[in-house]
């Protein structure tokens, strides 16, 4: 059989204690690192959907150019803003 005394177990309710407390840190610093990788990954989606829309109108433009040397700037940001609507919410 086990004795324990006193301050063993105070010692030892000291260490859990402490054991906790860094648990809880270490857990808060996951939390903040999830949330760190969470907006980094919004924030390349926009920007993937901000490239595809601005690479679609880029060749609508260049494909008018041809056809046509004048073009109407609304022809350019009317599709270009459509566009970025669309794939932000597909996102």
């Amino acid at each position: 059989m086990l004795f324990v005394t006193p301050l063993l177990k105070l010692q030892l309710r000291n260490k859990v204690n402490r054991l906790e407390e860094k648990l809880r840190v270490n857990e808060d610093i996951l939390e903040h690192k999830n949330l760190e990788i969470k907006k980094l990954s919004d924030e390349k989606k926009d920007a993937l959907a901000a490239q595809y829309a601005a690479e679609t109108t880029l060749r609508r433009v260049h494909a008018n150019q041809k056809e046509d040397d004048s073009i109407p700037i609304q022809c350019v940001i009317a599709p270009l803003e459509a566009e970025i609507r669309m794939c932000k919410n597909e996102v």
